[in-house]
């Protein structure tokens, strides 16, 4: 088999001209920055999730309350209303 030279050469412009097109593409890509709007929902909800993580997640004065009602024996529990509780959270 005899391989022509100018097969060889479109071969080889062929590939040249795949590689300028791969250079240009990286460098376009290096250049371009990513970016992004965040809709004003999604700000509002931004701000709501802020503004909850600096709230307590005990509210300390309940549980003093709670606390001082169950050390002077005031604290009664209602199994009824509990149990009624319940069966609504599954409802």
């Amino acid at each position: 088999m005899r391989i022509e030279n100018y097969s060889t050469q479109r071969v080889l412009a062929s590939y040249n001209a795949q590689v300028k097109k791969d250079k240009a593409i990286a460098r376009n890509a290096e250049e371009q920055k990513d970016s992004i709007i965040i809709s004003e929902e999604g700000q509002l909800i931004h701000k709501a999730v802020a503004r909850m993580k600096e709230l307590p997640d005990v509210r300390c004065d309940v549980v003093e309350k709670l606390k001082q009602s169950i050390n002077a024996g005031k604290y009664v529990i209602d199994a009824k209303q509990i149990a009624g509780n319940i069966i609504d959270r599954k409802a």
